[in-house]
């Protein structure tokens, strides 16, 4: 018999301390890091997992990926069809991505002019197929077509002067760039360069009417309330907190996630109400608890998560970095040998010492390191920056303006502090990753669990130290449209932030 252990798992139940008897569970990888199932009861085959909505090991998401709707051409294939005079058409209109410029600035003007961009044509399809309250697909996060009101497609460009304030005392330069022409927006997919944001649960499930039972139980809900009633706009009672929208897409918002919560904290009380001296056997939950309880775990463990894309590639090897989970501002001994080093460093050689006393000088009064991922914790650091010529580094996609490296990069960057050409604030050090395979990165977009992002750079490269606005809320309120509600209704569960109006001239 083996248990797990929950502490505070359930939100509604905070005070609840669970010991979770296990008759049966399975391990299986997510392509990020192992994940015990341990709701899930014993299975003999693939098939048996499919069955219950669950995810076996030798599952591949790619099929799942290209077949959805929402897919862009993730990954540019040559199908075996093509003869060769299309090949020599397409070598004829190659384009190096080098000599375009700042493409995504370019695509960021043109969705905030109004014009049709391939990620607005695809949300406005989804948007057509349902309103949030119909059986099928559901309305996806961020989809206001282009034929919807300004208030509800337009995008700020300040959300908090006083996270400007704070980027403009750390660095100047990435300040001018923000105070410039900052941006966001909503992507099709996922892409280097660009954002992820975990959602909320709400929207997790709210978007994944498809393969969630628990999802499938929301949309009948709002279809049965939809029935017999209409969203207002009166705030649902929260007319009275600052920043809340009383437009029809806030009104709609503010429907369903209210909808969704009400769901969670239901379930929620299902499974603990089967509590018998504090334990649950959880061979007898129902299948749909357990599809809801895995949801549940795995948002806690990523919540509010804003990842950087560094790496996408045709095989579906993928890998992010999470941008707003500091681990230490100040340094000693141990971050410095992990920074550099690894978890596992030996004897280190004269040369090895040469470089901890470097580093230690030229990082003594700050370092900015992070924890990027639960994998590849044992490895030495990389170093996240905006310098062209930072020798060992290496831009993560073309005209973006973000380098990342590793040894070399991060001895120039000692090199450089310590000739006052640049300060500590000016890189960034990770320490950990999420790595992806089999396509699982655009599976998990796909499923509801993260929003793509294209973003101006100063946002990647920015300081995530004791900001005012979280980082997660700031992306999400430049983005404007049901993000920015969601970022709202969100801050008003927390009373350590406090709400900021900003006027956008």
């Amino acid at each position: 018999m083996n248990s797990w252990n929950l502490v505070g798992a359930l939100a509604p139940c905070s005070a609840l301390l669970l010991h979770v008897t296990v008759a049966s569970f399975c391990i299986w990888s997510t392509g990020r890091h192992n994940f015990v199932d341990a709701f899930q009861p014993s299975c003999t085959s693939d098939s048996a997992l499919l069955a219950h909505k669950h995810v076996p090991v030798a599952f591949n998401a790619m099929p799942l990926v290209q077949s959805h709707r929402w897919r862009v051409e993730l990954y540019s294939q040559a199908g075996d069809d093509h003869d060769e005079e299309d090949e020599e058409e397409e070598d004829d209109e190659y384009i190096d991505d080098s000599s375009l410029g700042d493409w995504r600035a370019f695509r960021a003007n043109l969705a905030t002019s109004g014009i049709s961009t391939q990620g607005d044509d695809q949300t406005s399809d989804k948007a057509d197929s349902s309103d949030g309250t119909s059986s099928g697909t559901s309305k996806p996060i961020g989809g206001a077509s282009s034929s919807e009101s300004p208030e509800t497609s337009s995008r700020p460009k300040s959300v908090s002067k006083r996270n400007e304030e704070l980027l403009k005392s750390q660095n100047a330069e990435l300040y001018k760039e923000y105070e410039s022409g900052v941006w966001a927006h909503e992507a099709p997919a996922a892409e280097v360069g660009g954002l992820l944001c975990r959602l909320p649960l709400e929207a997790e499930i709210y978007r994944n009417a498809k393969y969630s039972a628990i999802g499938q139980k929301l949309q009948g809900i709002l279809e049965k309330d939809d029935e017999d009633s209409t969203p207002s706009q009166d705030g649902g009672g929260l007319g009275s907190s600052p920043g809340v929208s009383f437009s029809l897409l806030g009104a709609k918002t503010l429907y369903w996630y209210r909808k969704a919560r009400t769901l969670i904290e239901d379930e929620t009380n299902k499974i603990t109400s089967g509590a018998v001296g504090g334990e649950i056997d959880a061979s007898t939950l129902p299948n749909e608890s357990i599809d809801f309880l895995n949801l549940y775990l795995n948002h806690q463990d990523t919540w509010q998560e804003v990842c950087l894309v560094t790496e996408k590639n045709e095989s579906g090897v993928d890998a992010t970095l999470v941008l707003n989970r500091p681990m230490a501002f100040t340094l000693n001994d141990s971050i410095a040998r992990l920074v550099l080093f690894g978890a596992y460093q030996g004897d280190l050689s004269p040369e090895e010492m040469e470089l901890l006393v470097k580093f230690s000088i030229a990082f003594d009064k700050e370092i900015y390191c992070y924890l990027g991922g639960p994998d590849e914790l044992d490895q030495n650091a990389c170093i996240l920056h905006g310098i062209a010529d930072l020798k060992g580094s290496k831009e993560i996609a073309p005209n973006t303006g973000i380098f990342l490296g590793h040894r070399a990069a991060i001895e120039a960057a000692v090199t450089q502090i310590m000739q006052g050409m640049h300060s500590p604030s000016d890189f960034r050090f990770f320490v950990g990753k999420h790595r992806y395979l089999d396509g699982r990165l655009d599976l998990e977009c796909v499923l509801g669990k993260y929003q793509p992002i294209a973003c101006s750079r100063p946002i990647a490269l920015k300081q995530c130290k004791a900001l005012p606005k979280p980082l997660f809320h700031e992306v999400m309120e430049l983005c404007g449209g049901e993000l920015a509600e969601l970022s709202k209704l969100e801050l008003m569960k927390r009373d350590d932030v406090q709400l900021e109006s900003v006027d956008d001239d």
